[in-house]
């Protein structure tokens, strides 16, 4: 076979998931399910976040010989060459449209790009799972919030 011949037969795997994604494992222990029924005819096709999921997945990809199939954001896809903020989303859809024989889903804190792949995947009836974590992220303080403790650390060292 040709090599593009033998990537029309592989395994098309779809990944999507958040940026804020840090669970190797989660990745390695689906990634071991898939190489162990397709081996390493497979391509996995990856929105290409340098950061997160993507990126986890990309490399732990190559570490199982697999083929790596990147569709990275074009935020400047609008008329012209303007900035297009539905990108992310069209990409996503495009992918899903260019076919999958299945979708796993790495979500961090309800991810809406991925969230969104899962959506179109699901209507294309495509296999999908999702493995959700969840994060204790810090708090967002105002400048006021941050400092009302040493203000009063101050106030009473006066008095």
């Amino acid at each position: 076979y040709s090599f593009t011949e033998r990537l029309f037969l592989m395994f098309r795997l779809l990944i999507t998931g958040s940026r804020a994604w840090v669970d190797t494992q989660a990745i390695r222990d689906e990634f071991d399910i898939v190489q162990s029924h397709e081996g390493s005819d497979v391509v996995l096709v990856s929105g290409a976040c340098p950061n997160g999921a993507d990126r986890m997945c990309e490399v732990l990809a190559l570490e199982y010989g697999w083929t790596l199939e990147l569709h990275p954001l074009k935020w400047n896809s609008g008329p012209e060459g303007a900035y297009n903020p539905q990108a992310g989303f069209e990409r996503n859809k495009l992918m899903v449209d260019l076919g999958a024989d299945f979708v796993l889903a790495f979500i961090m804190n309800d991810s809406g790009g991925a969230t969104n792949t899962v959506r179109h995947s699901r209507k294309a009836q495509i296999p999908t799972k999702c493995i959700h974590r969840t994060s204790q992220a810090p708090v967002k303080r105002t400048v006021s919030q941050w400092l009302t403790p040493y203000l009063q650390d101050a106030q009473e060292i006066k008095a």
